[in-house]
């Protein structure tokens, strides 16, 4: 399932794994390929899309609570676009 443009998360009958997208440029500067690196193999979906958010917030270097909360923002928006019934009330989405 891929989850914005730098993210995805794959199962098999043991694990869920989450990947980020890495793009590896040629000698000329330009994109060669997309390499998928696992970032972390987990028992639930939800420890994935956890950790997805935590190293998020690892890759703003921690520079201030502005910079954390956007970033923080931004990946539960990813969420909220794929899934919309996460984290709402059973009485939000009946209609």
């Amino acid at each position: 399932m891929l989850i914005g443009k730098d993210w995805k998360i794959e199962s098999d009958h043991f694990n869920i794994t989450l990947y980020k997208r890495h793009r590896v440029a040629a000698k000329d500067g330009k994109l060669a390929h997309d390499n998928w690196v696992s970032e972390g193999y987990y028992s639930t979906v939800a420890n994935a899309l956890k950790d997805m958010v935590n190293i998020g917030i690892r890759e703003t270097d921690m520079k201030d609570l502005k910079t954390i909360a956007k970033k923080i923002d931004e990946l539960y928006a990813l969420f909220d676009t794929r899934a919309p019934t996460i984290g709402k009330k059973d009485t939000e989405t009946e209609e």
